[in-house]
């Protein structure tokens, strides 16, 4: 009868070894989703100064063509020193003709 339990106890302790493990396979899978979904806006100021540098145009340029207080403002997006509101990011991303998924994932690449 011991014997019996026994094996019942090591089939039940190998099965829950076994859960645990793919838990921990899903947990990371998980953890590394949750790192790509933060990683949006870092790359915004990058991919505008290549889409402006695209279509030959300068800061000073583009400014008022998106309703931009200064050129600084331009210059501070293309810094990462300040994020655009989503007004601006769709303005931005309808004037270049790109979509906006593009310009705020960063995992997303703009096409060549």
């Amino acid at each position: 009868m011991w014997i019996h339990l026994f094996k019942d106890f090591l089939t039940i302790y190998y099965n829950l070894l076994n859960l645990l493990r793919q838990l921990s396979k899903f947990y990371h899978i998980i953890k590394n989703l949750s790192i790509v979904k933060l990683k949006i806006m870092e790359r915004f100021g990058e991919k505008l100064k290549i889409l402006r540098q695209r279509q030959g145009l300068t800061q000073q340029e583009l400014a008022p063509l998106l309703d931009c207080p200064s050129f600084t403002y331009i210059s501070d997006l293309e810094r990462g020193r300040r994020k655009p509101g989503i007004e601006l990011a769709v303005k931005i991303s309808e004037f270049f003709n790109v979509l906006l998924d593009k310009l705020a994932k960063d995992y997303l690449e703009l096409d060549s």
